[in-house]
């Protein structure tokens, strides 16, 4: 499937590269070994020296060794429909459970089976195309978008400014 997906890799870390088409890279500042980037969704396919595909990142240990092969990590900085594809492609060629860090439970897709999964990991939820991963972990984000806006700094300096502007606009601005 990685060869389908003109993966690259590995790397010198062992992470496997594939290039997803609907989120970008632009590099928005570099300064010695870093590179600050935004990541950014568009369908427009136009590379720049400061604006490139996406990589997603998978972790694939043991792939091309003699041990079995046990699973696929992804290295989620962004989520878009095309990521969704990839993590499902992948996991119907390998009849693989999508075990996302979120307290949806797991994600089946039509090659899995419920019944190799630990007992631990009960309620799987069945879907059927990326577009349907896409939806169940979209939502999830959204959760932790709310979660993290709720419990960090920077979020509640960005919550009470609102407040205050909102009090200015109610008062008819004085």
């Amino acid at each position: 499937m990685l060869r389908e997906l003109e993966a690259t890799g590995p790397d010198d870390l062992g992470y496997y590269h594939v290039v997803v088409n609907d989120v970008w890279e632009i590099v928005r500042n570099h300064s010695g070994p870093v590179t600050e980037l935004e990541i950014v969704h568009s369908s427009e396919s136009r590379s720049s020296p400061a604006r490139h595909p996406f990589q997603l990142r998978i972790s694939a240990v043991d792939l091309d060794g003699d041990d079995e092969f046990t699973g696929y990590a992804f290295f989620l900085h962004a989520l878009s429909p095309g990521i969704a594809e990839v993590i499902f492609r992948i996991a119907e060629a390998g009849g693989m459970a999508i075990i996302p860090a979120a307290p949806i439970g797991p994600l089946l897709p039509p090659s899995a089976e419920p019944d190799d999964l630990p007992a631990v990991l009960s309620h799987p939820h069945r879907i059927e195309s990326g577009r349907q991963l896409f939806s169940a972990l979209s939502g999830e984000y959204g959760y932790f978008q709310r979660w993290r806006d709720r419990v960090t700094p920077v979020a509640a300096r960005r919550a009470s400014l609102l407040r205050r502007l909102a009090t200015r606009i109610g008062r008819g601005r004085r």
